[in-house]
């Protein structure tokens, strides 16, 4: 038997009700905004952006999850004597630092040569060995040059055991003796606690001063 021909009221009728249907469909989905995200099949699982730009949620989110670090940048820049003597980069701080670039700058005649080191430090007032200490790297400036080390994955530098302040302690030599020194930078940013530069201090026993 064959189906009569439908009507093009019929058809008018069926497409209006087709687009109603997806008008509520679309509605529900408009509801999750680029501020507020819903789950499509329960509206009521909503998470959202705050005014800081993270993502917020009430729920309990499983797997892993990886909290992103403050960057509260510093980059700040002292002097390392080139000869043999213990220089400081700055006043003990107990804060976690996140170095990202060293750069050491020659304006000698000659080469030098740096070993860095971060020293434990007994008080915020003085740079005297207390403690522990951590090898950071060393290098090679030549004669007026500058080399710069910069790190996609942070140094990172906290308290060392035993001490409650730390030093960034630069050793330089210069075998040609000139007696001059290097430009020394640190940039990073501060994970947590506070970190204000400021001048060091006294030396390490048994080496001269920062001067």
């Amino acid at each position: 038997m064959r189906l009569p021909r439908p009507s093009p009221a019929l058809v008018i009728a069926s497409f209006a009700l087709l687009l109603a249907a997806e008008g509520v469909s679309f509605a529900a989905v408009k509801a999750a905004t680029a501020v507020n995200i819903a789950d499509p099949t329960t509206p009521s699982r909503l998470a959202h952006v705050d005014a800081n730009g993270a993502l917020a949620t009430s729920a309990t989110v499983p797997g892993g999850v990886t909290v992103a670090l403050p960057r509260l940048p510093f980059r700040v820049s002292s002097y390392a004597f080139a000869d043999g003597g213990a220089s400081y980069w700055q006043a003990p701080t107990n804060a976690t630092l996140a170095i990202t670039e060293i750069r050491f700058s020659d304006n000698a005649n000659g080469p030098a040569s740096v070993f860095l080191y971060q020293y434990g430090a007994a008080s915020a007032s003085d740079c005297a060995f207390a403690g522990g200490s951590r090898s950071l790297g060393y290098y090679f400036v030549p004669a007026n040059d500058t080399v710069v080390e910069t790190m996609q994955t942070p140094l990172v530098l906290k308290r060392l055991a035993g001490a409650p302040y730390y030093c960034l302690v630069a050793f330089a030599s210069d075998p040609g003796n000139t007696g001059t020194g290097l430009d020394f930078t640190v940039g990073g940013y501060v994970p947590s606690g506070s970190f204000t530069p400021a001048e060091p201090a006294a030396a390490v026993p048994g080496q001269p001063p920062h001067r």
